[in-house]
């Protein structure tokens, strides 16, 4: 029998499903303190068997740190294959690493125009990704040796990149005040750097098998097969040497398009279902549209990854498929976009629907005569 919930985390996705005899938790949204207790209560559970972290963005990484700092158990934690190109040197030269990061930030232009991590990933991810590829192959050397320098580090698991904001004086006095888009790139930089230190980390001494995928836009190979695979990622065991600069490292581990989807493979006993993260899906490989399966709306919905809904109508074309939406987030008035709202489907559900004075809800979905069918979970009521 199988069983899904969307955790109602405060901001963000998380994700839960029993699937055969794996249970499987993606993302945690942001809150840190608060998700194990969620975690626990929600699920009646403390462990798991498989935790995927699909990018660096807080709102699905912090509560996996907090799952791991936590006495929860799990097995196994995928991780984004991006996280190992410069993982060392924030391992081993942290201070160079954010010398380098404030150099290459202090390079912008003096825009002050909204400008986010993120975004400065998406934007540029096309080139980016190119010079990733331009080194595949090069000179690889075994993923162990990255394991073997966190257990090295671990000692100063504290993390000094906590004290960064009010200890590194060579910031640049232009935008060392707060409230320029410099420093508020800076200030997202560090956190996402300290996202992937400690998750790293945790989970290493947690004693959890470390698996990573690397974001590809024509393959996809590694996972389990039959519980749950990589749709736009191939699982890597050696990493490359790499050609990215450290505000290129830490913008391709948060940003939004490059973020990983997984696909948990349907039987004849439970309908599949596709974990979107927030992917637009603008990559090259086929996605497994199926029948009664269970969608994650890509981003909370929000109508920057319409592309994700187009796609979706033109790959299905005039086949018959009646997925069941789900969707997380907190609450915001630009959230959902009209791309969901005009999704005309009985089978919608969101953890916190705009508008209507709801209050937010685990969706919980579990197997009805071999279907996805809704627990004490209310429809998508947003206006």
């Amino acid at each position: 029998m199988g069983k899904f919930i969307a955790l109602k985390v405060g901001q963000g996705d998380s994700f839960y499903l029993e699937h055969e005899e794996t249970s499987i938790l993606v993302d945690g949204g942001r809150a840190q303190e608060y998700f194990p207790d969620l975690f626990e209560a929600t699920t009646s559970k403390d462990k798991v068997d498989i935790i995927v972290c699909t990018h660096s963005d807080a709102d699905h990484a912090y509560g996996i740190l907090g799952f791991l700092k936590s006495h929860l158990t799990c097995k196994e934690v995928w991780l984004p294959g991006i996280w190992t190109d410069r993982l060392q040197d924030l391992l081993e030269s942290e201070n160079k690493f954010i010398e380098e990061l404030v150099s290459r930030i202090d390079s912008l232009g003096n825009d002050d125009t909204e400008f986010k991590l993120e975004e400065y990933g998406d934007i540029h991810s096309e080139k980016i990704h190119t010079k990733l590829k331009e080194t595949n192959g090069m000179d690889e050397k075994p993923i162990s040796l990255i394991m073997d320098r966190i257990e090295e580090s671990y000692s100063d698991v504290d993390f000094k990149l906590e004290l960064t904001l009010n200890h590194y004086s060579y910031l640049p006095i232009i935008w060392k005040d707060r409230g320029s888009f410099k420093w508020d790139l800076f200030v997202e930089a560090i956190d996402t750097a300290k996202i992937i230190k400690e998750i790293a980390s945790q989970a290493y001494h947690k004693g959890a098998l470390i698996r990573w995928f690397q974001y590809d836009d024509r393959r996809s190979e590694g996972g389990e097969k039959g519980t749950l695979v990589p749709i736009n990622s191939i699982e890597i065991i050696k990493v490359s040497p790499r050609k990215l600069d450290a505000l290129e490292y830490l913008s391709l581990s948060r940003a939004n398009k490059l973020s990983l989807v997984f696909h948990s493979e349907g039987n004849d006993n439970t309908p599949a279902v596709l974990f979107s993260a927030d992917s637009d899906l603008s990559f090259n490989q086929e996605i497994p549209w199926t029948n009664g399966m269970i969608i994650t709306a890509a981003h909370h919905g929000a109508e920057s990854n319409k592309g994700f809904y187009d796609r979706y109508e033109l790959d299905k074309g005039t086949k018959y498929i009646k997925p069941i939406w789900v969707r997380s987030d907190g609450k915001y008035a630009k959230r959902p976009g009209n791309w969901f709202t005009s999704i005309t489907s009985d089978s919608k559900f969101c953890t916190l629907c705009r508008g209507g004075g709801k209050i937010k809800q685990n969706v919980h979905l579990g197997i009805v005569n071999s279907n996805w069918s809704a627990i004490s979970t209310n429809l998508c009521s947003c206006k």
